[in-house]
């Protein structure tokens, strides 16, 4: 009977037999292989700039509340992915592997040795240095990212991959407003649930937003009217997502944001806006119906949300380990040891849920005193040492383009003016810079980062050249 069968029809039989040898063994997993295919073949199609798009995308995505087994899947395949990219690039010649800034690598060392020396001080050792492995495959991620850049395009990817996934929570966050029936035009609806699209931490998502939108308002500024047509709707768009959060930590960034950016580009302006808000200010505290609106929009009644009491706890926590903290990933084993209410009270039950749902995570809402409490004073100083870098480096490099890039250099004052933000909003939230190895949360700072750096080591090697002529 085989013999009536021609060859293309054997070749399907084959084919069929492997198919099903293929399914059977892997089970429960075919759609996780089925994925790994469509990305081999997308590959195939679009090369390096989908990879590097796809990985960004996930990360801040679909590794969020979907689930742990997607969450490492797409982990291992973003990592993966990257490696394959480097060694495509590099292959295992050392020497050309590039060198990363001497002091930020110096201040990764550091921090790396702290968090090994502070777990081994701990009474969770192991929390710890699992935390230290995060720490580190985050930064060798980065690296990879850094090596990748070869020019503008590779950071216009950055920012646009940025950008996309902003967007995708945005509109996680209407179809789950839809889902629920409620009107996106009700304030009320907002404050109540604050929608945060994929991720469920509503204050991390606002964090996307703080960084998107100035990199939106960086494109609008340094290209043609066509396109401007097209980045507008992109902006309104992620400011409505980050209206849907609620989150005044973000608001304060994005505010920070934008008063740096114009006090170096448009100071008259920037003179103006203050003198405009004062005037709006006075019409929102004498206008009854605006008040209401405003105080219930930056959500007034809560005060610090109890803030305070984390700070507090925080504060509780140092007071007692000062010089070596409790350890990194010990803060929600040791908080019932400082915990500043009574078990039963109303905060008492609010912080044991917290910590229930954050498992691990250091819940002091403030960057710096999260790395003071679980890596004492050098946590502290590492912490502070931090902002000091990035500032120093941005501010360099946006020097040096001023005279040499106008383009170049409104990049890099959105870049520095993004970081200024963020470490602002750290006195008020502790994640979305170095949140051990928090993939989700920190990768779009990073991202930032790696752009400013590849800007300002490329700034150096301009000015060698230049001095070069100059002689």
């Amino acid at each position: 009977m085989l013999k009536s069968i021609n060859l293309s029809d054997k070749g399907l039989l084959l084919i069929s037999l492997f198919t099903v040898v293929v399914c059977s063994i892997a089970g429960a997993n075919i759609l996780y292989l089925l994925g790994l295919l469509i990305f081999a073949y997308l590959y195939s199609l679009w090369g390096k700039d989908f990879v590097i798009n796809f990985v960004i995308i996930s990360s801040l995505t679909l590794v969020s509340d979907l689930g742990a087994s997607l969450r490492l899947a797409v982990n291992i395949v973003s990592i993966s992915a990257l490696l394959f990219l480097f060694l495509n690039k590099y292959g295992f010649n050392l020497e050309k592997y590039p060198a990363v800034n001497s002091t930020v690598l110096l201040y990764l060392f550091a921090l790396i040795l702290l968090m090994v020396l502070t777990s081994f001080t701990s009474n969770d050792t192991f929390a710890g240095l699992i935390l230290t492995a995060k720490t580190i495959t985050f930064f060798v991620l980065i690296y990879f990212f850094y090596s990748l850049i070869n020019g503008e395009k590779e950071i216009n990817l950055f920012r646009n991959s940025i950008i996309t996934a902003s967007i995708v929570l945005v509109l996680f966050a209407l179809f789950n407003m839809i889902r629920l029936g409620q009107s996106i035009f009700d304030i009320n609806t907002w404050i109540y649930l604050r929608f945060s699209g994929l991720i469920g931490n509503p204050n991390g998502t606002a964090a996307f937003y703080a960084i998107s939108i100035p990199l939106i308002t960086g494109k609008i500024l340094t290209t043609s009217m066509k396109k401007i047509k097209i980045y507008i709707p992109i902006l309104i768009i992620l400011i409505i997502g980050l209206l849907f959060t609620v989150s005044r930590g973000a608001f304060l960034s994005l505010a920070v944001s934008i008063t740096f950016y114009f006090f170096f580009m448009y100071r008259k302006v920037l003179i103006k806006s203050v003198i405009i808000s004062a005037i709006l200010i006075t019409l929102i505290v004498l206008v009854p119906t605006l008040n209401e609106t405003f105080t219930a929009l930056i959500r007034l009644e809560e005060g610090v949300s109890q803030r305070d009491i984390l700070w507090e706890l925080a504060i509780n926590m140092i007071a007692d380990n000062f010089w070596l903290g409790i350890g990194p990933g010990s803060f929600t084993n040791e908080m019932f040891n400082y915990i500043p209410v009574m078990l039963d009270s109303w905060h008492g039950i609010f912080l044991q849920g917290l910590a229930d749902v954050t498992q691990g995570s250091n819940l002091a809402h403030n960057f710096y005193l999260s790395f003071f409490s679980e890596m004492g004073i050098l946590g502290l100083v590492a912490s502070v040492i931090l902002p000091g870098i990035f500032f120093n480096i941005g501010y360099k490099t946006m020097k040096y383009y001023k005279d040499f890039d106008k383009a170049k250099y409104i990049n890099t004052l959105i870049m520095l003016s993004i970081g200024v933000g963020l470490f602002i909003r750290g006195f008020f939230e502790g994640i979305n810079l170095i949140t051990f190895g928090w993939i989700t949360m920190d990768l779009p700072f990073w991202l930032v980062f790696a752009s400013l750096l590849y800007y300002y080591e490329q700034s150096k090697i301009s000015s060698g050249r230049n001095l070069v002529g100059i002689k």
